[in-house]
């Protein structure tokens, strides 16, 4: 019988490792070795590979992130599931000897082709640590609770719960926003999106309500043929992509723990080389139906704007101005489906809300309830702020003017400017654009924009203080926005009747004090008079100011618009008539007899407004009952007041 020695299984193994070294597996080999030697020996084989996403060297990524340069995790620290699946890897017994194991190639016990579906980045990170506390900028967070907040069982029952990145329909799919082999070069960039409006779990876009719920079921519904509710297409990520790839508007998910969602990087970026998604020229649709009275359907298309379609899909707002004119409006016209059954009742009508953060629509003037013909609202022939970044317009660059604005250079905060923890506007985001010798030429600074954002405000204070005073409604941060009394915070309804929403929108009507009923637990109260026909222009002026409350950058989108809807619905307030000057006060505008005469302004309110809204461009300091103090932009040989 031949001499054999049988070794025991520890020796056999203790020797198998030490002709392994250098494979990687953190198990496999001393704390003295470093992740970077214990990963050479598969760099040695595989330094040539190239990743198909991103075109750079793998081996050459790793090494730069910090799982190589913190001593985090190696190579077979993500593509091997176990020391035991290291020792008999197909691939290695062809050197090392032994009897590989059967199993489907990229699956243990191969290599783990990709990891991050595999589920293996949770190996390090998931709800049970795996982060460290993030300051940037000023600001800390918490990855960890934003990656996996775990709310309780009252969180869900009351809706309160915050969103998360790794919901449901992102686990297993780190590579939505992170490089796998590169996790560390493009941090900042991320950092910047976790404190802006797109990743923070705090905002109320993602948290106010679960998004994914609001949608409309009905097979087949889009924004194009629909009525019904679309939350989900701008409001979660799975929602904005099932409508950019098939114009779906379906809800999702059917379950409060499956997470709701931030709009995460994939949303805009095809894959993890962070190239934009591309998008054709952006129809948007506001439709309203108001069941047996009328449906309307109004849409715009809007000009191709290159990589900044993307951007217009979701910021030109969900009601223009034109919706509050169809209503006005008992006829049939190319903007209804159906016949209206008699007219809109403006004496007993909810706010028109334009929704929020409409700056496309802003820039390209769509969004307003305009008083005049359309022709009035015309740009002026220098307006430009819709050509930057299209066609390399005055050396801007071809990513549209969202884009080149808000996000360059390399800028995922999403502001076009940088500001203090005061708020205030310390510089611009890119002002090399801004500032080149076609365009401002050196003469937009901060500074600049501190002031006219200080004027705007005033204008729109007027704007506010004619509501109240010639409306007698009081504008509120809380929806629906105007009450008929200043708005109490916190107040919950037992008999007072305070927080009533405006529902008479009638010039001159007479309304008695509401009174509770506390069967039914509502207030109501008697309407009579009020002038027939002011309803429209009346929640028009109103929809005007909460619409560019909501656009916080309104006042540089497109100054010329922005300052034409404020002037003209002051006009309008002033005397229910937009054209005739009825003032007798020797003013040849009644806009400024009306901010001059208000009780509500302070002086310098009124100083800030009248050079909002009557200097520029020769007439740069404001003179009362000048005959100058005409309608922005209209022209000096027949001016508009």
């Amino acid at each position: 019988m031949p001499f054999t020695v049988r070794l025991p299984l520890t020796i056999a193994l203790s020797l198998f490792l030490f002709s392994l070294l250098g494979c990687g597996e953190k198990t496999v080999v001393g704390t003295s070795v470093s992740k970077l030697e214990a990963s050479q020996n598969c760099i040695d084989c595989h330094e040539a590979r190239v990743s198909s996403v991103t075109g750079k060297s793998v081996a050459d990524e790793w090494q730069l992130s910090a799982h190589n340069l913190s001593n985090k995790a190696g190579c077979a620290d993500c593509h091997f599931e176990s020391l035991t699946h290291s020792l008999w890897h197909p691939d290695c017994t062809k050197c090392h000897g032994g009897t590989p194991m059967g199993g489907t190639k990229g699956l243990p016990p191969y290599a783990i082709r990709n990891p991050d579906s595999y589920g293996s980045c949770a190996k390090c990170h998931n709800a049970g640590g795996g982060f460290r506390m993030s300051v940037y900028d000023g600001i800390t967070t918490n990855p960890l609770t934003n990656h996996f907040s775990t709310p309780t069982l009252a969180d869900y029952t009351s809706g309160t719960y915050n969103p998360r990145y790794v919901t449901k329909n992102y686990e297993k799919s780190c590579r939505s926003c992170h490089n796998p082999h590169d996790t560390t070069s493009r941090i900042n960039i991320l950092r910047q999106w976790a404190r802006s409006g797109k990743g923070d779990v705090n905002a109320l876009p993602w948290k106010n309500y679960d998004f994914k719920t609001r949608g409309t079921s009905t097979p087949g519904a889009t924004a194009a043929n629909s009525f019904g509710t679309d939350c989900v297409r701008c409001h979660t990520a799975t929602g904005h992509l099932n409508y950019l790839n098939t114009g779906s508007i379906a809800p999702f998910g059917t379950s409060k723990t499956d997470g709701k969602e931030v709009l995460a990087c994939n949303v805009c970026h095809i894959d993890y080389s962070y190239a934009r998604r591309q998008v054709g020229a952006v129809t948007t649709y506001y439709n309203k139906s108001t069941v047996s009275k009328m449906r309307i359907r109004i849409s715009v298309t809007y000009p191709n704007i290159g990589e900044s379609n993307l951007c217009l899909n979701c910021h030109v707002g969900r009601e223009t101005g034109a919706i509050i004119k169809e209503l006005g409006d008992a006829n049939l016209t190319a903007n209804k489906t159906t016949t209206p059954s008699g007219a809109y009742n403006f004496s007993n009508a909810s706010f028109e809300n334009s929704h929020y953060l409409t700056a496309g629509a802003t820039v390209f003037k769509t969004s307003g309830f305009e008083f005049y013909s359309s022709h009035y609202y015309n740009n002026p022939s220098f307006y430009a702020h819709d050509k930057i970044g299209v066609s390399n317009f005055k050396n801007t660059g071809t990513s549209g003017p969202c884009i080149t604005c808000h996000m360059k250079p390399g800028n995922h905060t999403f502001l076009p400017v940088v500001k203090d923890n005061n708020g205030n506007v310390t510089a611009l985001a890119n002002s090399a654009t801004c500032n080149n010798a076609l365009c401002h030429n050196g003469s937009m600074s901060a500074t600049e924009i501190e002031h006219q954002k200080e004027q705007y405000n005033a204008a729109m204070g007027a704007l506010k203080a004619m509501l109240q005073e010639k409306l007698f409604i009081y504008f509120s941060t809380a929806n629906p926005y105007f009450f008929t009394k200043p708005y109490v915070t916190n107040y919950v309804e037992t008999g007072s009747c305070l927080n009533q929403p405006v529902k008479n929108w009638l010039s001159g009507a007479s309304t008695t004090d509401p009174t509770y009923n506390s069967s039914t637990k509502k207030c109501t109260s008697t309407i009579t008079g009020g002038t027939v026909g002011t309803g429209p222009n009346n929640m028009g002026a109103a929809f005007n100011y909460n619409l560019l409350y909501h656009d916080f950058g309104a006042f540089a989108h497109n100054r010329y618009y922005v300052k034409r809807l404020i002037y003209d619905s002051i006009s309008w307030l002033y005397d229910n008539d937009i054209k005739l000057t009825s003032n007798a006060l020797g003013y040849l505008s009644d806009v400024e007899a009306a901010i001059q005469n208000s009780a509500v302004l302070t002086a310098q309110q009124k100083s800030d407004a009248f050079s909002y809204l009557f200097t520029g461009r020769g007439y740069t300091t404001y003179i009362a009952k000048d005959s100058r103090n005409w309608r922005p932009g209209s022209d000096p040989l027949s001016p508009v007041y």
